[in-house]
């Protein structure tokens, strides 16, 4: 059975979450540097089991200074 893809709203997207490769990749960090800063809490993620997963808003908030 073919999978359709699904295309993503903008609301979809705005509230999107990564992964911490995702994270790295999007900010142009290491992963490390991204778990590093998870750890000090200058970003701001949910861990869920041993993973990390951050909101498309609050990498947005650290893009723009906030």
């Amino acid at each position: 059975m073919a999978r359709t893809k699904r295309v993503l709203t903008e609301e979809d997207k705005a509230t999107r979450a990564f992964d911490v490769t995702q994270t790295a990749e999007y900010l142009s960090l290491d992963r490390k540097t991204v778990l590093r800063m998870l750890g000090q809490g200058t970003i701001k993620g949910v861990k869920i089991g041993r993973d990390w997963r951050i909101s498309k808003a609050e990498l947005d908030r650290l893009l723009a200074g906030e």
